[in-house]
């Protein structure tokens, strides 16, 4: 507590020095702290899930979807599964109340579904098993910020009725806050498959999403083994429609983030780690600087018999205090940043990115703050502490003690540290012109396509009154030329994915013609379906050929 005392003492003494090094411990603290309040609900626990590691998620190809007769097959057979459960994913008409129309987002889910994600609701009760018939189907149940949304804080809503394209639904229960999977979700409902359509297995019936909770002693190695030897054997069973069909296992938190957000996430810690390391250098050569000037302070205390480990001691506890004040405005800093990055982020874009809720400076933020600040005072106080006591008290007395034999090694480490840092400083900031030629260039292509003369209509069309390929192709076409007939219109175009994003990307493995296949090399396209009047419309050029 004396060292303490006298610690506050010596740096309210240097007010220049203890503002310099608590800001730029701030600066380093703050991104790590901030970051790791992102990385977190984002990377570890992006859904509230009980044991998430021990649930997964059964795709097709990469990340594709299931047809309903291989989803059977695959429930039938597996062993590596306590349970699969299948779900799909659409957007409805809500209408029917003195609210005006809205869309919502529904998940329609198999019975055992809610068993597999460990899902209980905080009002009324799930769908039961026998509502999975067509005919009492008709059941609903409500994410509670939907419910906040369209009735506000009434918990009375149990037996009203919702009306979803033009459909009456009975709500039945109403989902806790934490219950966010799949994730934009407004509504669940049980999903019902006629007999055709789960009998089918072609490319066009692939709509099912897929989850398994693992069995004891499963992993997610075993598992993709025992699926993709089920998946050879429908290919041998119906070479149709599963030959060169595969089958891919993966953690569901990496299904639902995927591996580019994690990769940047974990690029972007990398490089905010090492701003934090520029910081404690930084300040370990303050303190070396402030040594020299402390070096008569330190002689007279040796002299008067204190040891090196006391001394030691003392200037390591100068720096924790230093730390714990850099610290706490590192908080700050930290909530300043988050703050900003959560009011950036569109509320429709941030329904859909599970974890985006609950992203916050947290009690695990804060311990994470703790032990960096703790972790920045060690690192940046041990070496000049140590240097400093070092010195020989006898010759530091003396007239010059500035220019004894311990300042050129002093002197040395000063330089290499700053060598360091400069070196550190200059990786980060080629990192950072790397990054911005790369948003630069992406900007660029943007720019191509002219975007602020391009409008977007989205649309999702009732499967009641549009349940087959054919009447969808006759309402986009009809759609097409009513467009382009409108005054100031000059082209329409239809397509699935938004340019330059991963709303609704479809993936597909890609064997060329005569060129044999690479051992560990797969190669994976984004397709994209459009109408031939897509180029034209978004200024896409072509380097050869032709155009649809």
């Amino acid at each position: 507590m004396r060292d303490l005392r006298h610690a506050l003492r010596t740096l309210r003494r240097s007010p220049g020095f203890t503002a310099v090094a608590a800001f730029t411990l701030a600066l380093g603290i703050g991104a790590n702290t901030a970051l790791f309040s992102v990385a977190y609900p984002l990377i570890e626990r992006p859904l509230p899930i009980p044991e998430l590691d021990r649930v997964a998620a059964v795709a097709t190809g990469v990340k594709g979807a299931v047809a309903p007769a291989d989803y059977s097959d695959w429930k039938r057979s597996a062993q590596s599964f306590v349970e699969l459960a299948a779900y799909r994913e659409r957007s409805a008409d809500l209408t029917g109340d003195a609210a005006p129309p809205q869309r919502v987002s529904v998940a329609e889910v198999m019975p055992d579904f809610f068993t597999v994600v460990r899902l209980e609701p905080a009002l009324g009760r799930l769908p039961a098993a026998d509502e999975e018939d067509a005919l009492r189907n008709r059941v609903v149940v409500l994410s509670d910020g939907f419910r906040r949304r369209r009735f506000g804080a009434d918990s009375d809503v149990l037996s009203r009725l919702l009306v979803l394209d033009g459909t009456p639904y009975t709500i039945v229960g109403v989902m806790p806050e934490s219950a966010e999977f799949p994730a934009p979700t407004d509504v669940w409902t049980p999903l019902v498959l006629t007999g055709a359509e789960r009998s089918a297995r072609g490319d066009g019936a692939r709509r099912l999403r897929v989850v398994g909770r693992l069995a004891p002693a499963a992993t997610i190695a075993s598992a993709q083994t025992e699926m993709s030897a089920i998946a050879a054997r429908l290919a041998d069973a119906y070479p149709a429609t599963n030959a060169g069909r595969r089958v891919n296992v993966m953690p569901l938190a990496q299904f639902v983030q995927g591996s580019i957000l994690r990769g940047a996430l974990f690029l972007l810690l990398g490089l905010v780690s090492v701003v934090l390391l520029i910081a404690a250098v930084n300040i370990a050569g303050l303190q070396l600087a402030r040594g020299t000037a402390r070096a008569g302070e330190i002689a007279v205390r040796a002299a008067l018999g204190a040891t090196r480990r006391r001394i030691v001691r003392m200037l390591l506890i100068e720096n924790l205090a230093l730390a714990a004040v850099g610290g706490a405005a590192g908080i700050l800093v930290a909530s300043g940043l988050l703050r900003l990055l959560v009011d950036s982020m569109p509320g429709e874009i941030a329904r859909a990115i599970p974890g985006w809720n609950r992203i916050g400076l947290d009690a695990r933020a804060l311990a994470f703050t703790a032990a960096l600040a703790l972790g920045s005072g060690v690192a940046a106080g041990l070496l000049p502490a140590w240097t400093a006591s070092r010195g020989n008290p006898n010759e530091a007395l003396k007239e010059g003690a500035r220019r004894t034999s311990a300042a050129p090694a002093r002197s040395r480490l000063r330089s290499a540290f700053v060598v360091g840092q400069i070196a550190a400083a200059l990786a980060l900031v080629a990192t950072g012109a790397l990054f911005l030629l790369g948003f630069r260039g992406l900007f660029a292509l943007a720019g191509a396509h002219d975007p602020d003369r391009v409008l977007l209509l989205s649309l999702d069309l009732p499967p009641s009154r549009y349940a087959d390929e054919r009447s969808i192709v006759q309402f986009d076409e009809a759609l097409l030329q009513r467009l382009e007939s409108l005054p100031g219109v000059a082209s329409a175009a239809a397509l699935s994915t938004i340019p330059l994003s991963n709303n609704g990307t479809q993936w597909a493995r890609v064997d060329v013609e005569g060129r044999p296949d690479v051992p560990g090399f797969g190669a994976i396209a984004v397709v994209q379906r459009v109408s031939p009047s897509f180029f034209d419309t978004l200024h896409v050029g072509l380097r050869a050929g032709r155009a649809f």
